[in-house]
């Protein structure tokens, strides 16, 4: 669920961080030197990355949480 979660707004800030990407390159095409606004391989390997450190992000915390016993857990709240 903790994954499910994470990865799921991870995925809509990647979309959502792409979309304005494309639109806002329009505008800095003049200032980058060497590079296409729009490269596709740049915007898939940062989409990539993100992904993967979201990923890992939550993967870390409920693989902690899913060694706590329950009832233990329970108790202390």
């Amino acid at each position: 669920m903790v994954l499910r979660e994470g990865v799921g707004l991870a995925l809509i800030g990647v979309i959502l961080g792409m979309a304005a990407s494309f639109w806002l390159s329009r505008l800095i095409t003049s200032l980058l030197y060497g590079v296409n606004g729009s490269d596709p391989e740049i915007l898939i390997g940062a989409a990539l990355v993100l992904v993967v450190g979201a990923l890992l992000a939550c993967a870390l915390p409920a693989l902690v949480a899913s060694k706590v016993d329950p009832a233990i857990a329970l108790r202390r709240e």
